[in-house]
């Protein structure tokens, strides 16, 4: 009678739990579906896989992901929130937008293709995806170049010249120029911004052509009767050329992503250093003296350095100061193939401070040998001098 009351027991027990699992079965909730895009989460999978810059360590374990959140990670979607920093789309499948790690502790720890710090854009979503199927995709395409610091060459050109302030009926000034040399540049802690410096060379080719200018000079006779030598410049032409060393401290602001434009722009100053000058001009000028205690004007006596329309050439080297310049840039990195490395842009410059290191006369009357003149530039008769650039310049940086 006992036997039989545990045999019946035991099958209704067994019966019971069929019945209660089959129910549970039937009428239990469908597990959730994937809330996320596929290929993006296989993309944070990817990244997480890799190994950290810490030793022993995976980037899923800088993120104190737990071994249960790694091996069930392709069903479940719960580790996703404990990856800090990752921004989403509104609808679903939701995809990435923007993963930023800005904090600099992070940063260092993570490893990926070796940038001290990261910020990882996902706006080119429809890029990334058309990359993939065309087997060209790379993981650095995941980043923005955006340490913290930069080296890079650069090589411009464009209108460089100097301003002559002459008081002739008529001038024009025309002239070109070319720029290389390298530019180092460091961020300010967690912001677009950059104190960018270096070294470069400047080139400046001006041509000036002026009409109808005038010197006077002060001089006194044998006699003893002051007269003003006059020199009247019918038509002059001068070339200089001019290398400068500069050293930019600039304010740079750079905000942009891998594979789309990447803007940058900085202002600030220059200082610029000549180390050569050199100029060569020609012209038909006239001398002439005149005594104001005689009114009286001498003319057409070349033994003695007075005479009409007569053509003359000279050329030589000039002195001038060192220069503030005000200094503006604005470009962008190419995106897509250059990885933002390269760099197209316009730069001007304008100096704030005169040049001109001595003021002199164009032509120097010498009384113990008048007929022989001695000639110098327009930079160094000109009351005052300056310079302005505008260029275009490309960059490399490393």
């Amino acid at each position: 009678m006992i036997k039989c009351s545990l045999k019946h027991n035991l099958i209704c027990g067994v019966a019971f739990l069929f019945l209660f699992g089959f129910a549970q079965g039937a009428f239990a909730k469908p597990p959730p579906k994937p809330q996320y895009s596929a290929e993006d989460k296989e993309l944070l999978r990817q990244f997480l896989r890799k190994p950290s810059a810490e030793p022993k360590k995976t980037n899923a374990q800088i993120f104190r992901l737990t071994k249960r959140d790694t091996t069930n990670w392709e069903v479940s979607e719960n580790w996703i929130d404990k990856i800090g920093g990752v921004h989403w789309s509104d609808s679903v499948p939701f995809q990435m937008v923007k993963i930023e790690w800005l904090d600099k502790k992070k940063a260092e720890q993570l490893k990926v293709a070796n940038y001290e710090s990261l910020i990882v854009a996902m706006e080119h979503y429809q890029e990334y995806l058309k990359r993939k199927k065309e087997g060209k995709y790379d993981f650095r395409m995941f980043e923005i170049l955006n340490n913290d610091r930069y080296v890079g060459v650069q090589v411009g050109g464009g209108y460089q010249s100097l301003l002559y302030n002459v008081n002739a009926a008529s001038k024009s000034n025309s002239g070109y120029g070319f720029n290389i040399g390298f530019f180092y540049k460091i961020r300010f802690k967690k912001s677009p911004f950059f104190l960018l410096t270096g070294l470069d060379f400047d080139y400046y080719q001006t041509t000036l052509k002026m009409n109808n200018y005038q010197e006077k000079s002060l001089h006194v006779t044998p006699n003893g009767f002051d007269f003003d030598f006059i020199v009247d410049y019918h038509s002059y032409q001068e070339k200089s050329g001019i290398f400068f060393v500069n050293v930019p401290l600039m304010l740079n602001f750079e905000r942009g992503k891998l594979y789309q434009i990447a803007w940058n722009v900085a202002a600030g100053l220059k200082v610029k250093i000549p180390i050569y000058a050199k100029y060569s001009g020609d012209g038909t000028l006239s001398t002439s003296g005149y005594i104001p205690s005689l009114n009286t004007t001498i003319r057409n006596i070349p033994e003695l350095g007075f005479e009409d329309n007569f053509s003359m050439s000279s050329d030589g080297k000039f002195e001038l100061k060192p220069v503030i310049a005000a200094s503006f840039q604005c470009g962008f990195f190419v995106p897509r193939y250059f990885e933002n490395k390269l760099y197209v842009g316009v730069y001007f410059d304008y100096g704030l401070n005169n040049l001109q290191k001595n003021q002199e006369l164009m032509i120097v009357y010498a009384q113990t040998e008048p007929a022989n003149f001695e000639y110098g530039s327009v930079a160094q008769a000109a009351s005052k001098l300056s310079l302005i650039v505008l260029g275009l310049n490309l960059k490399l940086r490393f």
